[in-house]
């Protein structure tokens, strides 16, 4: 197999047929490169901080049903484990989570139709 270059990753090794949209949206080659370096990057603005904050009350919400307050770090447990994973299916805010942006983005890196997008959960 011959070498894959980092911007042929970026392309997901398709011809150039995506406009320009398609191409703001994604990773920039830097970030491709850091990535493939460090094992990590961080996507920026990869959905809307409304639906952070969402995802945040949502976690909130299922955390205080088990007695650990947001608002009172005396009950907050060393560890704290929930048997739950959420995802695009859960319903909202995960569905305004997988974003084109983080779509796209996850096709860079792991290359187009090589992940599932329900394998992006939130749970621990």
């Amino acid at each position: 197999m011959g070498s894959t270059s980092v911007q042929d990753i970026i392309d997901g090794n398709e011809s150039n047929s995506q406009d320009a949209e398609d191409e703001e949206i994604g990773l920039s080659e830097e970030e491709v490169a850091h990535f493939i370096e460090h094992g990590y990057v961080l996507l920026r603005n990869a959905f809307p901080v409304d639906t952070a904050a969402a995802c945040r009350d949502f976690l909130w919400n299922r955390i205080e049903q088990d007695g650990v307050k947001q608002h009172d770090c005396a009950t907050w447990p060393e560890k704290h484990w929930i048997s739950e994973s959420y995802d695009d299916k859960t319903g909202s805010p995960w569905t305004e989570v997988l974003t084109p942006r983080l779509k796209r983005a996850m096709d860079q890196v792991c290359g187009e139709d090589r992940w599932i997008p329900s394998d992006l959960t939130c749970g621990w």
